[in-house]
């Protein structure tokens, strides 16, 4: 294993257990592609690294950065993004979009790790939102003439 990926792997274990309360295992390969819609990590020699979500045999985002502290906010952002569904899932609310309890819970569980990471979290949903606003009750169920 090269200097980077013991880097990339410590930083990991280091933030995991703010994040989750122990180390764990890096939940990525290096250069080994899993193409049933997941994510690898590549590097090159000038040290940039790529985190990529391949599926049926295609590249389906490539993300880039020279920062592994960039990487492990992409690696977090994703599984913040998890824990948010999972926990909106168990507290839904039928009428009411989603996002409004998930998005919340995301910021929530990124900020064990940060706070400027949540912050950064929240403006980038507030972007999502400024395009693709919140849409509560989009069958007319709440409508009292149903």
């Amino acid at each position: 294993m090269n200097d980077l990926e013991e880097r990339i792997k410590e930083c990991y274990a280091r933030l995991n257990k703010r994040f989750s309360g122990k180390s764990g295992k890096f939940p990525f390969e290096f250069f080994i592609r899993d193409d049933a819609g997941y994510y690898h990590i590549e590097y090159n020699d000038s040290g940039k690294i790529s985190f990529v979500g391949t599926d049926r045999g295609r590249d389906t985002c490539r993300y880039e950065t020279y920062d592994v502290c960039e990487l492990m906010y992409w690696i977090f952002k994703g599984a913040a993004f998890s824990r948010g569904q999972a926990y909106e899932f168990e507290h839904r609310h039928s009428t009411n979009d989603p996002r409004r309890i998930w998005f919340p819970k995301a910021v929530e569980e990124i900020s064990k790790i940060s706070p400027e990471w949540a912050e950064r979290m929240k403006t980038e949903q507030e972007e999502i939102l400024q395009v693709h606003p919140f849409v509560d009750d989009p069958f007319g169920v709440t409508k009292k003439d149903h």
